[in-house]
């Protein structure tokens, strides 16, 4: 602008624009254009269209490719490099040899046009009454006996006030969900109106405008009368509230890793944790109105429904067969419960529950309950007690035997694998005996400690054993006034030698 203003300037002090040229560098006919403008307005910055020239003959074929494409995973499309070395040398249109930054800025004007097209519509911004809830899952970490462990919390915020509660669970499936929120209604005393959930979650999913909604989840709505809507796809602002409260619990809760105490998630679902998370917001402002949430969350509370007179059993029956060796397989397969022989080849009725399984026999007779096994990862859940049960019918089996593999080198481990199948049946009744009263594990433990050479123990030098093992276990001191007893060894070694 100043060398416009200076070239200007010259001319209207009669300079010619020779001279004006000479004096600033430019060529005359620069001058002359500079002189000969008349329109100085700025000109709106918007962006260039679809490139030309070089590309044009082939923007035909690279929008077909890349519609082509958008019917495979996202991870299997084209990149720009991939589309510059499929024209170039797979196709050998060699006049695009240098045309890769083309072909770029092509291929993410376009995709922005795309993601512009999709959200034309914006995001609507809603209003939530009193009562109305949203539902979601998160992940974590946490630290489970030592071993870190990815888990599933569950989060029922209430829009309107801005509260939350978290519930943690090994899956996502609707016993889990029914299971958690049966828990936060309990706790606050009644039942949201109306509960959002994500169109991915267990229990059930929105295709088109028709919504499938799993049988176990249905009786769970129908128990308690609330109503239920999906979320739209790709309409995460239905659902915003429960997305933020997700994040704010992870971070606030189970940063850094938690490790869950003794007694197990269930334990730790009741106290602290439905306290806490219900605790997180209460002494803050809501964000919009400027009240407390404790105080908006009274609100809420005045707008739920009541709870049933009769409870709800969160609990989804099927039946399986089993197969020779009496295993159970749920889950395409995936994970196996072993129920033992006495039950091979027969079809069983199986209770699944967020946190354990119970089998059944057709009639309803009770067989055997297992803690649940979630995830992808194959899995196989034995009871030794069922296994120790059959394999005291056949003793020849035990080299190769889960029992013997479940137990420590000790003498009754070496006695049973040297003894004839006489002897081992004998060893196994008595194991067997012993295990139904005090545990498989104490009962592995009396027989090691108890046994001595080739001579057979009796049950009651096993069980006397293995009640003092409940009772008062290895390891704990007898000595509880803490003075030292080293003294009296001298006195106890000179009567040894009497």
């Amino acid at each position: 602008m100043s060398q416009i203003q200076m070239i200007q300037d010259m001319d209207r002090q009669g300079n010619t624009i020779s001279a004006i040229a000479e004096a600033t560098g430019h060529d005359r006919k620069t001058v002359r254009k500079i002189l000969d403008k008349t329109d100085f307005n700025q000109e709106m910055p918007t962006k260039k269209g679809c490139p030309g020239g070089l590309l044009e003959p082939y923007i035909q074929q690279i929008d077909e490719l890349i519609d082509e494409q958008k019917k495979l995973n996202r991870k299997q499309r084209f990149t720009a490099t991939r589309m510059w070395e499929f024209l170039f040398v797979d196709c050998c249109h060699v006049e695009l040899e240098h045309a890769y930054h083309t072909i770029r800025r092509y291929m993410k004007a376009k995709h922005q046009q795309e993601l512009r097209s999709n959200h034309e519509k914006g995001a609507l911004k809603l209003v939530w009454h009193p009562g109305e809830a949203q539902c979601d899952f998160g992940e974590a970490h946490f630290l489970i006996e030592g071993k870190l462990e990815k888990l599933y919390f569950l989060v029922l915020s209430f829009p309107f006030s801005n509260r939350v509660f978290c519930q943690l669970f090994k899956g996502e499936t609707a016993e889990c969900v029914c299971e958690g929120l049966l828990a936060i209604f309990n706790y606050i005393g009644g039942i949201p109106v109306l509960i959002i959930f994500d169109n991915a979650t267990g229990v059930g999913r929105r295709i088109g405008d028709k919504v499938r909604q799993c049988q176990m989840f249905a009786r769970f709505q129908l128990h308690h009368r609330f109503q239920v809507r999906f979320c739209n796809p790709q309409s995460g602002n239905e659902k915003g509230n429960v997305e933020a409260a997700v994040k704010y619990v992870r971070s606030h809760l189970f940063v850094p890793t938690v490790c869950i105490p003794a007694g197990g998630i269930v334990r730790f679902n009741a106290y602290p944790l439905m306290e806490k998370s219900g605790n997180l917001r209460m002494e803050v402002e809501h964000y919009q109105k400027g009240e407390l949430v404790k105080n908006l969350f009274e609100t809420d509370r005045k707008a739920l429904l009541p709870l049933p007179h009769t409870p709800f059993v969160v609990v989804r029956y099927d039946t399986f067969t089993t197969d020779s060796y009496g295993m159970v397989k749920t889950n395409s397969a995936t994970h196996s419960y072993l129920l033992g022989p006495r039950y091979a080849n027969r079809t069983i009725l199986c209770g699944f529950g967020a946190w354990d399984i119970k089998f059944y026999t057709p009639e309803g007779g009770f067989i055997h309950e297992y803690p649940r096994q979630f995830g992808g990862s194959t899995t196989e859940s034995v009871d030794m007690l069922i296994s120790l049960d059959a394999l005291k019918y056949k003793p020849n089996a035990w080299m190769n035997s889960q029992v013997r593999e479940a137990m420590e080198p000790g003498a009754f481990r070496n006695y049973m694998d040297h003894a004839d199948a006489n002897a081992r049946k004998r060893g196994l009744y008595l194991l067997n005996e012993t295990a139904q009263e005090f545990g498989f594990n104490v009962a592995a433990l009396a027989m090691d400690n108890t046994w001595h050479g080739e001579r057979e123990n009796s049950a009651a030098d096993v069980k006397t054993y293995a009640r003092r093992l409940v009772s008062f276990p290895i390891g704990m001191s007898s000595n509880t006034t803490g003075v030292s007893l080293e003294p009296f060894n001298a006195l106890m070694a000179q009567g040894g030698n009497r």
